[in-house]
């Protein structure tokens, strides 16, 4: 079955967003297939945390509840990726700091792409266009000069 991480801006968009669009349906239906057990839902626990703290209470609780309901496992996102730096041989801060770098992307998205990675994810689902899937490729030939097979990028309506 193929491990997935949902992007926290999918279900977002699923429970929150009322814009009758193609981003909206192709949410709402994606999640439904989770929902179904077609894919094996991984949630970082950085997520969870990020949820916990959001001042969006009752959105929070709803995507929150979603995970909850639907992950299969929970990943420890520190753990993840120092499990990846071992095996570049680079300190977590130092490797998430080039990866950023060289993909040209937020290190907080560096960090989710590494967690994925750690965790052998297959696909990392996501709506983020500018900072992850238009990547995709790049991120591609990074983690195969350090020797990685990272996740996929996809959007929702490409699984």
């Amino acid at each position: 079955m193929l491990k997935v991480i949902v992007d926290l801006d999918v279900v977002t968009i699923a429970k929150w967003y009322r814009k009758r669009d193609r981003r909206l349906e192709s949410s709402q239906r994606f999640l439904e297939r989770v929902e179904r057990g077609e894919f094996s839902l991984a949630v970082p626990d950085t997520f969870l945390e990020i949820l916990r703290l959001w001042e969006y209470g009752e959105l929070s609780r709803s995507i929150r509840s979603w995970y909850e309901a639907n992950a299969r496992f929970v990943i420890p996102s520190g753990e993840a990726v120092k499990k990846v730096a071992v095996k570049t041989g680079f300190s977590e801060e130092v490797l998430i700091e080039k990866f950023a770098l060289e993909a040209n992307m937020k290190k907080e998205d560096a960090f989710l792409v590494l967690i994925g990675t750690g965790s052998e994810i297959t696909y990392i689902v996501t709506w983020n266009k500018a900072h992850l899937r238009d990547k995709r490729e790049k991120i591609e030939q990074i983690g195969a000069r350090f020797g990685l097979r990272v996740p996929r990028i996809i959007f929702p309506t490409e699984i």
